[in-house]
């Protein structure tokens, strides 16, 4: 049986993380636009701190991943159910529906430790998810 990571820790360590020894935080984005827009942001905010974003993954509430889904049914942002702009889709009950993380599985242990806080995005959505 495999462990599955406890992303209210990994949440927590995320938002409340404090930069130590020159080594930056997350990436961190406000966005009250669309989604799409936040999650170009992140994708973005990984790849300017020359991180390689295809090691990365979407981490999100099913809320947030349906409301993606409605969005993007028809066009070609949302190769798949479960990809996002190429990007795998992590859903995760507990991640709030107003928050999308994009990070290395790497970046975190299972227990919520984060380990390479370089290659973690987060956005906080003020709009758009009900």
């Amino acid at each position: 049986m495999s462990k599955a990571i406890d992303m209210t820790q990994v949440v927590e360590s995320v938002k409340s993380y404090e930069p130590k020894d020159g080594i930056a935080g997350p990436v961190q984005v406000s966005s009250d636009g669309p989604i799409r827009d936040a999650i170009a942001e992140l994708i973005h905010g990984i790849h300017k701190r020359g991180f390689d974003p295809d090691e990365c993954a979407f981490y999100m509430s099913p809320v947030v991943a349906s409301k993606i889904h409605e969005e993007n049914a028809d066009g070609p942002l949302l190769t798949r159910a479960d990809k996002y702009r190429g990007y795998p889709i992590r859903r995760h009950h507990d991640i709030p529906d107003h928050l999308i993380m994009f990070m290395s599985p790497k970046a975190a242990s299972l227990g919520g430790k984060i380990y390479d806080p370089a290659c973690i995005a987060f956005a906080e959505l003020t709009e758009g998810v009900e």
